[in-house]
């Protein structure tokens, strides 16, 4: 994990970037951020230099590229997340390969919530995920 400075945090987020290309994953139209919401939050309200513009801009970009939310980029991984957000990604999101294995299964239960006047339907499978290329993904965390 690179760590992100506060007093250079726009460059140091584009350092992601450079990071992913440097390693040769060139940008194939998948490249994106992700952080989570509290994160958003924050970049929205960091200026970029002179304080013309933010860094996450209102169209949900930095620099150009896309951002996507998900608070597990909060998690440690042990059912936990970081109280306070810290952690920005990014990636080529064609280098990760996500499979369906098996039946899907399909159940529709129309008797166990009928006092309620509800139908339950859950479906059921198997999926894998893999990434194809690890030096196709950085990630930072702001520095305490």
């Amino acid at each position: 994990m690179k760590s992100l400075k506060s007093a250079t945090l726009y460059k140091d987020i584009l350092s992601l970037v450079g990071d992913v290309e440097g390693s040769g994953a060139y940008n194939d139209g998948t490249c994106a951020f992700v952080m989570s919401a509290k994160m958003a939050a924050v970049l929205r309200a960091t200026p970029v230099g002179n304080g013309d513009r933010m860094i996450l801009a209102p169209d949900n970009t930095i620099a150009g590229f896309p951002v996507y939310f998900s608070e597990y980029i909060e998690s440690d991984g042990a059912g936990s997340f970081n109280a306070t957000a810290k952690n920005i990604g990014f990636g080529r999101w064609s280098d990760v390969q996500v499979a369906q294995f098996g039946n899907l299964r399909l159940v529709v239960d129309t008797v166990s919530l009928a006092k309620r006047d509800l139908i339950e339907i859950s479906i059921n499978s198997n999926f894998a995920v893999d990434v194809l290329r690890p030096k196709s993904f950085a990630i930072g965390t702001l520095a305490e």
